[in-house]
């Protein structure tokens, strides 16, 4: 069962799911690291972020239990690294 909520439209630029979000969205994200597209240094050349209908990152929170009332972004920032190839965050390996 799911805690994380689907949504239909973006919440800053307002595309829907399957949709491109606007350049200036705040919502989007760089594909090659995870983080804000607007602070991407890839300068627009990782690609276009397609809305899923969540926020990034929201269901690998959920998968690897890093929920408090909401996503922890924080706890996976730390605890995971984004996987290029798979698009999503995954749990870093054990040193």
């Amino acid at each position: 069962m799911t805690l994380i909520k689907k949504e239909e439209h973006c919440p800053d630029c307002g595309v829907g799911i399957g949709e491109v979000h606007w350049p200036e969205c705040d919502v989007a994200r760089c594909l090659h690291n995870g983080l804000a597209l607007d602070s991407c240094s890839e300068l627009g050349g990782c690609g276009p972020d397609v809305w899923s209908g969540y926020w990034h990152g929201a269901r690998e929170c959920e998968e690897y239990g890093f929920l408090l009332v909401f996503p922890d972004m924080n706890r996976l920032y730390q605890e995971a690294v984004w996987d290029r190839d798979a698009q999503r965050w995954v749990i870093r390996a054990k040193e």
